[in-house]
Order: C-alpha cells, then sequence, then structure tokens
C-alpha cells in the first residue's frame, strides 16, 4: 500500500486554474464538459452590505466541490488569497491530498503571439 488515505485515493487528481475572467472560464467549462472530465467554477462576490467577500459556485455542487470531486476548479485569484471562505476550502484536508497543480492563465494579457 502507498500510505496514502483510502478515503482519497479514490478521489481523482484536481488541477486548479487560476482565470481571472468570467467569460473565459464559462466558455473552458462548456468545452470541457463535453468530455469526460468534470469541471466547476468558483467565483468570489461581495457580501451584501459589507466589504467582506463569499463564493459563488454558480452551477456547481457546492458539497462534491468541497470534497475535491472536480477534476478542474476555476478561480478567481481573489477566491483563494481574500476570500476567507476560499481560502478555507482550498486549505482543507481533501484538496491539499489531491490538488496536483495551480495554473494561473494570464494569456488573455498576451496583445501579439
Amino acid at each position: 500500500m502507498s500510505g496514502r488515505s483510502t478515503s482519497t485515493s479514490r478521489i481523482p487528481p484536481v488541477v486548479i486554474v487560476v482565470l481571472p475572467l468570467n467569460a473565459l472560464t464559462t466558455d473552458q467549462i462548456n468545452r470541457i464538459s463535453q468530455g469526460r472530465l468534470k469541471a466547476a467554477a468558483l467565483t468570489v462576490s461581495r457580501k451584501r452590505y459589507s466589504a467582506d467577500l463569499e463564493v459563488d459556485v454558480g452551477e456547481a455542487n457546492f458539497t462534491r466541490l468541497k470534497s475535491a470531486d472536480y477534476n478542474l476548479v476555476f478561480t478567481h485569484p481573489e477566491a483563494f488569497l481574500s476570500c476567507k471562505e476560499g481560502m478555507n476550502l482550498f486549505q482543507s484536508a481533501p484538496y491539499q491530498h489531491v490538488v496536483k497543480a495551480i495554473v494561473a492563465d494570464e494569456a488573455h494579457c498576451i496583445l501579439e503571439w
């Protein structure tokens, strides 16, 4: 046995994609959902009448998101840098065991290839 917990060994690896533009996130999730991978978006917004941020999972299932049951999680930088709920999610045990890469997608900033 590899020493990994049996509860996380059946969970597939997760890649977190930091992508600040909602339009690009929506496009990527639509393309991915046509295949066998599962993708979710985790965005943040300001709480009503407060400066605090809260997470928004859109069409994703928050329970599945908390258990790291998506292959790709698209998120804004603020979701794990400035939002307490997002930071707690990404620092939770399921994510600590299965996240294999964090990718920062800033390709939209390139003016000429």
